[in-house]
């Protein structure tokens, strides 16, 4: 008896009468696909019995299935959803994933690029701007794809998804400013001044506001040690947006520390809208991202670049606004 050749993407392409790009975005669950193509890719997979091929994959493109991702801290609460969304989606069109943390360590990172270019990996997703613009030449110099996710790429050297910081910067300072904060304080990172797109965003939404700029990382400490050296320079009350929850956070307890009300004397909005914003005193008014499927998202780009599909070369996923306890009309 002949054995039957396991069925191949293309072939639930030709029975769903759609391209073979339609059945991976199906596959990742990531991108648009109207519910009755997806009807029709899903019958045609379960009809074909087919199961996506990772020694085809590597067969096909002389490399292997590896993908390799740069994450900046694993301890923080941003990234899980990220890193989860990225796995769920490459894990079901047949790629593996090294994580990669880089700890802000320049060595260690040099090692990372040396591992996965020895592992011939067929993609590197880069969640790191530091990483990014540290090791910018040697990753151009890479045999290998690299998207760019949640991390602004300069020049647009790289493919990326992006959350949409603009507007998650304007809707924050738009929100202060409703409330009746009569001047804005912003918690940025050292690459948010002068050409953030979130800052410029926190600039249009503030109007005619005062914006105060000022310096943190993404931890709790330095949200709560930045803040009170804010509260000595800038008189409440005051609204306050930071670059992400954790900064937020710290921000609460170190004015609560120095008897400062939130929100009746400042109002905080946070960005991520991580789990333990919802939990925190009081709960936090937050940029919501959607991680998840960011992530999903960049697979499914990083899968048509491998494949040479024509593919958009940046991505930008839509943000809301949260609003909870941190914030009041003044």
């Amino acid at each position: 008896m002949i054995k039957k050749s396991p069925s191949t993407i293309n072939d639930v392409a030709r029975d769903a009468r759609v391209s073979s790009s339609t059945v991976s975005r199906v596959l990742a669950g990531a991108g648009y696909v109207s519910p009755e193509t997806r009807s029709r890719v899903e019958h045609s997979i379960s009809k074909l019995s087919f199961h996506p091929s990772s020694i085809a994959q590597s067969l096909r493109r002389q490399k292997s299935t590896v993908l390799g991702l740069v994450i900046t801290d694993i301890q923080n609460p941003y990234y899980p959803e990220l890193v989860r969304g990225i796995e769920d989606a490459a894990q079901k069109l047949g790629y593996s994933i090294i994580l990669c943390n880089s700890s802000e360590d320049s060595d260690r990172e040099a090692g990372y690029i040396s591992l996965l270019a020895s592992q011939r990996a067929a993609g590197l997703f880069i969640c790191a701007q530091s990483f990014l613009k540290r090791h910018r030449t040697q990753l151009m110099e890479l045999d290998t794809q690299i998207v760019i996710v949640d991390a602004e790429s300069k020049n647009d050297l790289f493919p990326s998804v992006l959350n949409d910081g603009f507007h998650g910067g304007e809707m924050a300072a738009k929100h202060l400013r409703e409330c009746g904060y009569p001047q804005i304080v912003y918690l940025g990172r050292e690459q948010d001044w002068h050409d953030s797109i979130r800052y410029r965003g926190i600039i249009k939404g503030a109007g005619d506001l005062e914006v105060h700029y000022f310096q943190a990382d993404d931890s709790l400490e330095s949200g709560r040690d930045v803040i009170i050296q804010v509260a000595k320079q800038i008189a409440t009350p005051f609204g306050l947006a930071t670059h992400n929850d954790l900064s937020a956070i710290g921000a609460i307890r170190g004015l609560r520390s120095i008897g400062i009300d939130v929100p009746n004397q400042v109002g905080i909005v946070g960005h991520d809208d991580i789990a333990m914003s919802d939990y925190i005193t009081p709960s936090l008014t937050t940029v919501r991202q959607h991680q998840y499927h960011m992530g999903a998202e960049a697979v499914s780009l990083m899968d048509d670049l491998i494949n040479e599909t024509d593919t958009p070369p940046h991505l930008t996923v839509s943000a809301n606004l949260i609003i909870r306890e941190s914030t009041t009309k003044i």
